[in-house]
């Protein structure tokens, strides 16, 4: 008698596909466009991405907490004020395509030295994001400062409101990054 023993060997090939969070804007409010520290290329913002405002850069700060090559980001500003009353709300309308983002908004103030002067809520997409936001408070004078967000588009827009509050001056920001998760 003969006995056959037949192996079978099954080899399973794993696949990981690797997602790479891409920076998909990276603007900077109030300034000139720029190569940061870590290579990445910073543009100028255009017309068509907010609604209205001004302008103040003040290059003769040096801003704690950033490097050199990222001074720039945050010696400007994008700030919205009429000069009457309560000023409107500074809005970025920046078209996109409907998924999940990191959303992060650059800061330093570079006008007022102490907290209580400025003080204003962020909205990203009609939701508030942060209600009562201090520069001064919340990081110091002069000195960089960020805040975070992650956000679910599923229309075509991101839309970034910085909305003012009575009785404090008006709101402004420095630069704005939106990264794929």
């Amino acid at each position: 008698t003969t006995t056959t023993t037949t192996t079978t060997k099954t080899t399973t090939t794993t696949t990981t596909v690797a997602t790479t969070k891409r920076d998909v804007y990276l603007i900077n409010c109030g300034g000139p466009g720029f190569t940061d520290s870590q290579g990445r290329v910073w543009t100028a913002e255009t017309p068509s991405m907010f609604n209205t405002g001004d302008v103040f850069t003040a290059t003769d700060i040096t801003i704690i907490g950033a490097a050199p090559a990222d001074q720039i980001l945050y010696q400007s500003e994008h700030f919205r004020f009429d000069g009457i009353g309560i000023p409107p709300t500074l809005i970025y309308t920046l078209p996109i395509t409907p998924a999940k983002y990191t959303v992060t908004l650059y800061f330093a103030e570079i006008f007022w030295f102490q907290p209580d002067m400025r003080m204003f809520h962020i909205n990203i997409n009609g939701a508030r994001m942060l209600s009562n936001y201090d520069i001064v408070a919340s990081a110091g004078f002069a000195t960089a400062t960020s805040q975070t967000f992650a956000v679910t588009v599923t229309g075509t827009q991101l839309v970034i409101e910085l909305v003012p509050i009575e009785t404090y001056d008006n709101p402004k920001i420095s630069g704005i990054q939106v990264t794929t998760i």
